[in-house]
């Protein structure tokens, strides 16, 4: 975690869910617990990567994980975007974000292969969790269609939705919603800062594409 002290209600709702032996009580301490979790405010922090191959890469956090990766915009434009999505501002906590963008930087340079990186996406439909973590499961240097993810996750006519769904990824990158294209060869969308031309690079970068 990235802050181990937690807020006053999450930690009473968590001593109510490990003090509770019997099973019933049990069962509404976690539902407790999921109400607490849900309406809870978490702190949010940022860091910024300067100087990669697409430009500055922001990065924000909260407890659980990142909820957000941003890149090829002003940062004006990704304060403001925080700012609309999430109600609040993020503090500059570089310290706390030091092991995320070390290796989002490794990554976009070519000095290393692979991301492991926590992420928060609660705040998404149980639809959209489900595409982008379909998303999340292909591997470096290959693409799969839209239609391949429609029919990976049970729902073979969710074509068209499951563009939509990757279009919401807030963490970019870290999902590689961008080794998802279309089914005539071309690529497709990409909703990360940059558009199609970071989609290429991106493709390049892990051996999708020729450069």
């Amino acid at each position: 975690m990235l802050n181990e002290t937690l807020p006053p209600q999450l930690e009473t709702a968590l001593h109510r869910l490990y003090a509770n032996p019997d099973p019933v009580a049990e069962i509404h301490a976690q539902n407790a617990l999921a109400h607490t979790l849900a309406g809870a405010r978490l702190t949010l922090y940022y860091d910024r990567i300067p100087d990669t191959p697409i430009g500055t890469v922001y990065l924000v956090a909260n407890e659980r994980g990142l909820v957000s990766v941003d890149f090829g915009v002003p940062e004006s434009q990704f304060f403001a975007q925080i700012k609309k999505n999430f109600g609040t501002h993020p503090e500059y906590a570089p310290e706390l974000l030091t092991h995320h963008a070390s290796r989002i930087k490794d990554y976009l340079q070519g000095k290393s292969t692979t991301l492991d990186l926590p992420f928060d996406i609660h705040a998404l439909t149980p639809f959209q969790q489900q595409v982008l973590l379909a998303a999340l499961q292909i591997p470096r240097g290959q693409v799969y269609t839209y239609a391949d993810i429609a029919r990976k996750i049970g729902n073979p006519k969710a074509v068209r939705a499951v563009g939509q769904a990757l279009g919401r990824n807030p963490v970019p990158i870290v999902i590689p919603c961008h080794r998802v294209v279309a089914a005539n060869g071309k690529l497709g969308g990409y909703s990360g800062g940059g558009g199609l031309a970071t989609k290429r690079k991106l493709l390049v970068l892990e051996g999708a594409l020729m450069a």
